[in-house]
């Protein structure tokens, strides 16, 4: 292994298409631990081995809780009423805002996808 075992990730979008393969990504590397922002439901982490973590992107304290010990930040979560990914077309910058949330935890890497 590269170390990766003791690596913690926290994963927003991880029960959506992308951040689940994400997550089996994360998996094969051999992380730790990997926590995954969870909204209703697993979905597609149903059956993997995640610590589901159910809590807002507009709850800047929660967010905090959430990536206590945390080495990685994967903010791969989109809206799911948009046309673009990370445009937001219609709710007044909601998008925007809660990502701006998961920024302020920057003492570790947040890494997002490239458009």
């Amino acid at each position: 292994m590269d170390g990766s075992q003791s690596k913690t990730a926290f994963v927003t979008g991880g029960t959506g298409f992308v951040g689940s393969h994400l997550v089996e990504a994360l998996q094969a590397r051999g992380y730790g631990e990997i926590r995954c922002l969870v909204r209703k439901n697993l979905r597609w982490l149903d059956g993997l081995d995640v610590t589901p973590v159910h809590v807002s992107l507009d709850d800047v304290d929660g967010l905090k809780a959430a990536v206590e010990g945390v080495d990685y930040v994967y903010h791969v979560a989109g809206d799911e009423h948009t046309l673009h990914g990370w445009v937001d077309l219609g709710n007044g910058g909601q998008h925007v805002q809660r990502t701006a949330h998961v920024r302020l935890l920057q003492r570790r890497p947040v890494l997002r996808p490239r458009h």
